[in-house]
């Protein structure tokens, strides 16, 4: 019963995940990564099979030539003299004991077995680079699934590192001092230094969307508030954004408006009105903040001219009332931005008079 459980439960996983057949750029990325690695590892297994090789050579060869020597010198014993005799048995004898010693410490040292065990992990590593480099150069609508290609590449990588001997310090050495110019490669652990574990960048928004997306699979009302909280945070963190970016826009204009009248009264010993900065200012910055300066003032003058206009019906009605006549042409207005505190103090520009 639970074997059939975790059999379902492992084959709805593999849908899940071949349901997407299209590469991220992270997964190349980590593909890319091992396949460096890999290179980096086949050179130096290559270059540790030659050094064990010739270590191999060294200890192999004058056993064979003590060996044929020993060997022939023992059916040659009766032809030597009597007083030759015993000093040919013990240079016999010196000579078996001396390739006996070199073929033991062979042994303990594992000679042979490293030569062998370095170029099988040279090979092999080349033909798990060769793989990946294949499936990354065709088109991504060509290759193997992303789930099923990083799944076999993980644990062909694992074996390999599993089952390639250690790498001889003098070889590292060797491989920084070869490539100490290339810096576009990753290199192997064992080569650099550490580096730090970087994980997927996600920004709040994107987790909290992905959180959200994550409840309302369940489809339990329990968690509806939950969701509703995690939507009203959301949508606070937009308006903050929102908010922000409204707050810097309104700092630029304010800040060209300022330098703009401060030029304005160097040259012409008076405050711009708003038709002039509306105008001059507007077609001075041709970008966004210019037309938000020039919508801005279109807007302030409709309203001003809307409350002149309210506050002449006022007055018209009080000198109806005292029977005071009152003509448009007896009010006076006119527009002017308000003075900065660090700007020279001019006379103000709008009247009323009655």
């Amino acid at each position: 019963m639970d074997m059939g459980s975790d059999s379902s439960a492992s084959d709805s996983e593999h849908k899940h995940h071949t349901k997407r057949s299209f590469w991220k750029e992270e997964e190349e990325q980590l593909l890319e990564e091992w396949a460096d690695k890999a290179q980096c590892y086949q050179w130096m297994h290559l270059k540790s099979h030659q050094k064990y090789r010739t270590k191999n050579t060294w200890f192999t060869i004058p056993v064979i030539v003590l060996s044929t020597i020993t060997g022939t010198a023992n059916f040659a014993q009766d032809r030597f003299g009597e007083e030759h005799k015993d000093t040919v048995v013990m240079a016999i004898g010196t000579l078996n004991l001396l390739a006996g010693i070199i073929t033991t410490v062979s042994q303990y040292l594992k000679i042979a077995e490293l030569n062998e065990a370095h170029r099988v992990a040279s090979l092999s590593w080349g033909k798990f680079y060769r793989n990946v480099k294949t499936e990354l150069t065709k088109h991504p609508l060509d290759r193997l699934g992303p789930y099923e290609m990083l799944k076999m590449s993980k644990e062909e990588y694992d074996r390999l590192l599993e089952i390639s001997p250690l790498i001889p310090k003098n070889i590292t050495v060797q491989f920084k001092r070869a490539f100490k110019n290339v810096n576009d490669v990753v290199l192997p652990e064992i080569i650099e230094t550490l580096r730090p574990t970087k994980a997927f960048e996600l920004t709040k928004k994107e987790r909290k969307k992905l959180e959200i997306a994550f409840l309302k699979q369940f489809g339990d009302s329990k968690k509806n508030d939950k969701i509703k909280a995690l939507e009203d945070e959301l949508k606070m963190g937009i308006t903050t954004v929102v908010n922000k970016d409204k707050i810097k826009e309104t700092k630029e204009i304010t800040d060209r408006i300022r330098k703009f009248r401060n030029a304005f009264f160097q040259m012409n010993g008076r405050q711009p009105t708003q038709d002039e900065i509306q105008t001059k200012l507007g077609s001075i910055y041709e970008d966004s903040i210019g037309t938000s300066i020039s919508n801005m003032f279109h807007d302030f003058k409709d309203k001003l001219f809307q409350s002149g206009s309210d506050s002449t019906d006022s007055q018209s009605n009080q000198s109806s009332s005292l029977n005071i006549p009152v003509s448009p042409s007896n009010i006076r207005i006119e527009m002017n931005n308000i003075s900065e505190g660090d700007e020279p103090e001019t006379p103000k520009d709008t009247e009323s008079t009655v």
